[in-house]
């Protein structure tokens, strides 16, 4: 057995609550194990075959080292887990102290789709604030001891406080025009309880496939985001008409229909087809968000290198006035903006840096390149 088939069995084994009977060498179970963890699922590796005593005993040092350091992971995501739960209510009752809806996503939400929600990892905490309230819930955080790191970007921006690190929201848009137009509407796809939001559940499903889309154009979408979709279709609240509708809205039905038998081949009875093997080996090679490489592959076969300088230089219009919110309302004035923002940027050490990645995107005929074009037409992404 190769280590990718453990790593999917265990997975099979544990949110579908059946007996593994396998007894995998060592070897097998660190091979497993290590592809796992660059899938931030290494616990769950650790979790399935300790709790059906099938653990490999360790001969030598550095095997007790190995299982030492994976019995020492899964205490850690679970500290993590309680931390972050911790800090989320916090962070909710500062804002909604001062009367700021906010809203919890992604990890925050999904994890009480697992058998336990400490399963679910999740590397920050997601939290969407209005737009209008943004720049004074950075000021409330600010003074609770958050350290900004790094400018606003076009969605959000980055908070560190004693080790958490917050990604505060101002909007859910991914930059790609068909999922914006659904995505911008987020605050109208709520349920409130006070200031505490959340995405109704057709709305969060259909979040979900997009922020997947975005990240497999770029590169890979990794294991846990596939499992994510099999337990969202499985929930009770699951409209399932519902959530197709949106998808095709945005055009991501196609990507949707081929992750969801991608993840029906992994944690249900599914056969493989040509596509869902494409699509597992590029994900398995990815890792969580995928490997530079794999992003630079992806960016070739998405626009290419003239498109990616393009984007470099040339910030549209919608996506400027979020990084300046004085912008809003005032398209004639771009062009001042957009030489503000350049030259903010032009360091020689920033250009040195933006010569070299451009240069790191591979051509459009190199085969690999051709090889994922080919999968994200089939799966219709642009």
């Amino acid at each position: 057995m190769t280590g990718e088939q453990l790593f999917l069995l265990l997975l099979r084994s544990v949110f579908r609550n059946v007996p593994f009977s396998h007894s995998p060498t060592f070897e097998n179970f660190e091979e497993a194990y290590r592809l796992a963890k660059r899938h931030d699922l290494g616990h769950l590796v650790y979790y399935a075959l300790q709790k059906q005593g099938r653990l490999p005993a360790p001969q030598t040092e550095h095997e007790q080292k190995f299982l030492l350091s994976a019995e020492k992971l899964v205490l850690g995501v679970q500290y993590r887990y309680a931390k972050a739960e911790g800090e989320i209510a916090h962070l909710g009752r500062v804002l909604g102290d001062a009367g700021i809806a906010y809203m919890p996503m992604k990890g925050a939400v999904l994890c009480y789709l697992y058998p336990e929600p400490w399963m679910r990892t999740r590397c920050d905490i997601d939290l969407l604030v209005p737009n209008d309230a943004f720049d004074r819930a950075v000021e409330l955080l600010v003074k609770e001891g958050y350290a900004v790191d790094g400018e606003r970007n076009y969605h959000d921006i980055s908070l560190f406080c004693d080790g958490v690190h917050l990604e505060l929201h101002h909007n859910i848009m991914e930059r790609h025009e068909q999922m914006d137009a659904i995505l911008s509407r987020v605050w109208e796809h709520t349920e409130a309880d006070g200031f505490h939001h959340r995405e109704t559940p057709d709305f969060f499903r259909f979040h979900h496939v997009a922020h997947m889309a975005h990240h497999f154009m770029l590169g890979g979408c990794g294991v846990r985001t596939v499992l994510d979709l099999w337990l969202l279709k499985r929930a009770p609240d699951h409209n399932e008409e519902a959530v197709r509708t949106l998808c095709e809205q945005a055009h991501l039905l196609t990507f949707y229909e081929g992750m969801c038998r991608l993840a029906e081949v992994w944690f249900g009875d599914a056969e493989h087809d040509d596509v869902t093997q494409q699509s597992e080996q590029f994900i398995l090679r990815g890792g969580s968000y995928g490997t530079q490489d794999q992003r630079n592959i992806g960016i070739g076969a998405t626009g290419g290198r003239f498109a990616t300088a393009r984007k470099m230089l040339f910030t549209p219009y919608a996506d400027l006035k979020k990084l300046y919110p004085s912008l809003d309302g005032k398209p004639w004035l771009t062009p001042v903006y957009q030489l503000r923002r350049l030259c903010g940027r032009l360091t020689s050490k920033n250009v040195s840096a933006a010569v070299r990645n451009l240069n790191a995107v591979p051509l459009r005929s190199d085969p690999a390149v051709q090889q994922v074009r080919s999968m994200l037409d089939a799966l219709e992404l642009e």
